[in-house]
């Protein structure tokens, strides 16, 4: 008889405790985000050669490691839709806000308004020396260029928020880089001499989780145990380096009406900042594309001051062709910062481009008009000369085209949503609104707003139409783009949902389960320890017993 038996049996003894204690360790970490179970492998130990006789003795058992319970196909799948599910998740908040701004369709929204000024100024063709049809018209001039400034107003305060929330975006980045690089090193060095650290690693796997909700993220570890973060191929983290995203305000700004300050991004170690998808993706689009396939706050800014400038410049060309009830040619209708018309006029000509003299365009304008024609006619001739001016050339695609006191035509600055006002001399004087086309009309005559009020129909004046055309076009194309990331949105949000829960089903603590496996460990350390028993009394038998007949 030996002690063998108490060798093998105090094994078993051992591995079944272990067992007990990462089984406690799941349960109470049911609840921990990120946590993945974790099991105990165990091998058999080396058995001995008996001497004489076929075969091997076991020699009991032994832990071999704690293991995580974890897939990875599901973590590069779920950090790949979080991205996707960042990325369209803003986009649609972001044209929400878009859509509340422009408030269509309302009793308060930009179509309103405009509606409202046109059949102010179809009263006073109709009733053109009444000076109280007068005030109306100025009213609701100012109501309608309140209204525009309200809501550029509202898109320059969206674009600064879009702005700061890329600025805190890029400081949880960082953020997380530090930790990543911490638990790299910390990891490292428990691994050095034995197994996974496990834990550290659920909390690098997680950190890496919330980390592609705002950008794309690429991960790879290699056989040293190296683990790096990559960003469109640009690594974050490698190992025990961490690199850094820089927020620089740009010296000028990108698109034409932009809120100067803007932030532009690189990385420390010099090289521009690139991601793919993600929030930090979504809100740089979302903050400065004024074209192609996303559509930013800067497209629908830049319709809005396309809308205003275009029914703005076509008003003045046509309110400075009649005659005012003092018998003199009329003002400019709309000018820039409460300006006169006569000081607006003079900048124009001094410095409309880009702070430099206009270009003239006076013959493109007019071509094809043909004398004989209605003003009607001719009208939907120039506005459609002016369109194709602007379009066609690439230099002038913010640009817009405004016939001056000169009776020429120029190549000028937009006025945008934000600086028009109604010209200085009708908020003064109600006897400024040129009312008639020619002074024999006056005072009873209103042709000349008749003019102005068919403005309305004119298919010519932008290429999605007329201005009426126009707004309901851009509300329409905000719509449908604004029922796109929705339905993206929810889309994705239905798919990280899916395939979280395929990954907690491999990698979550289910308690049904451990206290399935806490039963089956339980009853191997009772049965170790009653191994431990039966073995202590046959030596006890043999040590204090045998050889002790007749004493």
């Amino acid at each position: 008889m030996s002690f063998f038996g108490l060798h093998i049996a105090t094994s078993g003894l051992f591995v079944a405790q272990r067992a007990l204690q990462v089984i406690s360790h799941n349960i109470s970490n049911e609840n921990t985000p990120g946590y993945s179970r974790q099991r105990l492998d165990m091998k058999q130990t080396m058995p001995l050669e008996l001497p004489g006789v076929k075969g091997t003795l076991g020699t009991g058992v032994e832990a071999e490691a704690v293991i995580q319970i974890r897939e990875m196909f599901y973590d590069l799948k779920i950090r790949e839709e979080t991205s996707y599910q960042g990325h369209w998740d803003f986009l649609n908040e972001g044209l929400s806000n878009i859509e509340s701004i422009l408030n269509e369709p309302s009793e308060s929204g930009i179509k309103t308004v405009v509606n409202e000024f046109f059949a102010a100024l179809d009263v006073l063709s109709g009733n053109a020396e009444n000076l109280t049809t007068r005030a109306l018209v100025r009213q609701k001039a100012i109501a309608f260029t309140e209204s525009v400034k309200t809501m550029y107003k509202k898109m320059n305060e969206l674009q600064e928020q879009v702005n700061f929330q890329i600025k805190s975006d890029v400081e949880m980045i960082n953020s997380y880089a530090i930790q990543i690089r911490d638990l790299n090193k910390s990891i490292y060095e428990t691994e050095i001499g034995a197994g996974k650290a496990n834990d550290l690693r659920d909390q690098r796997n997680l950190l890496v989780d919330k980390l592609s909700k705002y950008v794309k993220v690429q991960t790879y570890e290699d056989y040293h145990g190296e683990f790096t973060v990559a960003i469109h191929g640009k690594p974050l983290v490698s190992h025990l380096k961490a690199d850094k995203i820089l927020l620089t305000k740009r010296d000028e700004v990108l698109n034409y009406d932009d809120v100067p300050g803007m932030y532009e991004l690189s990385w420390q170690s010099g090289s521009k900042f690139k991601t793919t998808a993600g929030e930090l993706r979504a809100l740089l689009d979302f903050r400065d594309n004024i074209s192609g396939d996303t559509k930013g706050l800067p497209y629908y800014k830049d319709r809005l001051n396309l809308y205003v400038d275009r029914v703005a410049s076509e008003l003045n060309r046509i309110h400075t062709q009649g005659y005012d009830l003092d018998k003199n040619k009329g003002v400019m209708f709309f000018t820039k910062k409460n300006m006169s018309s006569r000081k607006y006029d003079k900048f124009l000509l001094e410095q409309g481009l880009d702070g430099g003299k206009p270009i003239d365009v006076t013959e493109e304008v007019l071509k094809d008009i043909d004398i004989e024609a209605t003003d009607f006619k001719n009208s939907k001739v120039i506005a459609n000369n002016i369109k194709n001016i602007l379009m066609n050339n690439p230099d002038y695609g913010h640009k817009s085209i405004k016939l001056l006191s000169d009776g020429k035509y120029y190549i000028v600055d937009r006025v945008t949503a934000g600086e028009i006002t109604l010209s200085d001399d009708l908020e003064k004087d109600l006897n400024k609104f040129a009312a008639a086309a020619n002074i024999q009309g006056l005072p009873k005559q209103g042709d000349n707003i008749l003019k102005m009020v068919n403005l309305t129909n004119n298919e010519q004046l932008f290429a999605w139409g007329s201005a009426e055309g126009f707004i309901n076009s851009l509300v329409a194309n905000l719509g449908v783009d604004k029922g796109e990331t929705e339905r993206m949105s929810k889309n994705e949000k239905s798919m990280v949902v899916e395939i979280e829960n395929k990954r907690q089903s491999i990698m979550g603590v289910s308690l049904d389960e451990e206290a399935t496996m806490m039963i089956k460990f339980q009853h191997s350390y009772n049965a170790n320890a009653r191994m431990l028993t039966t073995m202590d009394e046959l030596l006890d038998r043999v040590i204090n017993r045998l050889g002790r007949v007749g004493l």
